[in-house]
């Protein structure tokens, strides 16, 4: 995992701490590249654990919270991790502690899904209410 030195350094700037430390202990989930429509109602989330190795098994998103657990000195996601993969190579220990990983991810991907569902039903009534009701 060449590419944890490299985060290692960058969130070794305060501003770069600081913003990783505001997620709280949320899982992280990469979703680069999966489009602007990825994430609204019916759209294609499934690409953050299908769309490959690197999506599947989510390893950017796994090295940010072991750095953000790191730099913020609680365990958070840590243990769970360590337990599934080897953060030194960054491949599961086993196939079935893989496929939990994988639905982990999936987990994720379908609580960030819907959260964004809800966010934009929310701010349609909001838009709605404010147009007078769309009379």
């Amino acid at each position: 995992l060449a590419s944890l030195a490299v985060l290692l350094a960058k969130f070794d700037q305060a501003s770069c701490a600081k913003a990783l430390l505001s997620t709280g202990d949320a899982f992280l989930v990469d979703v680069r590249g999966f489009g602007d429509d990825s994430f609204v109602p019916n759209g294609e989330w499934s690409k953050c654990f299908t769309s490959g190795d690197g999506a599947a098994g989510n390893q950017l998103g796994m090295q940010l919270m072991l750095i953000r657990d790191w730099i913020s000195g609680r365990g958070g996601w840590t243990p769970f991790i360590e337990h599934l993969i080897d953060v030194r190579t960054g491949r599961p220990h086993d196939v079935e502690l893989g496929l939990l990983w994988k639905s982990s991810v999936r987990n994720a991907c379908e609580a960030l899904s819907e959260a964004i569902a809800e966010a934009m039903a929310e701010e349609g009534s909001k838009e709605g209410s404010s147009d007078g009701g769309g009379r």
